[in-house]
């Protein structure tokens, strides 16, 4: 489970922790949450996106609250931040739902998983066993 993808998508996060908590309180007396922790392995990755998540937060204003992207430098010869990591993975990059325009809230990077959440998320997931 990837949580806090975009950044000012607070709510996930937070849903995050309190299902963490809710699986650690009754495993041991509900036999159905037992069984899925038997036979399914879960990750839990609380906020994605930290950066771009710390920024919607600390700065007051409505579109930073708005914020969604990351805030990785600018490509250059352009001087906006960010990508939305939702639009950086490897399946249908630069297809649906994108724009090549950095300064653009669903900007998808200069190419498929070019950004280090996306690196990282793509390399968790490939190390485990299938």
């Amino acid at each position: 489970m990837d949580c806090g993808i975009h950044a000012s998508e607070w709510i996930a996060p937070a849903f995050s922790q309190w299902f963490v908590k809710e699986i650690l309180q009754t495993y041991k007396t509900d036999m159905q949450i037992n069984q899925l922790l038997q036979n399914l392995d879960f990750y839990v990755t609380p906020v994605l996106n930290i950066d771009g998540y710390v920024y919607s937060w600390l700065n007051k204003s409505l579109q930073t609250r708005l914020w969604r992207k990351s805030r990785s430098p600018p490509p250059e010869g352009c001087s906006c931040y960010g990508v939305d990591l939702n639009r950086n993975f490897n399946v249908n990059w630069g297809m649906i739902g994108v724009s090549f325009d950095c300064c653009h809230d669903n900007y998808c990077g200069t190419g498929a998983v070019s950004q280090m959440e996306s690196q990282a998320v793509t390399e968790f997931v490939g190390s485990r066993n299938r």
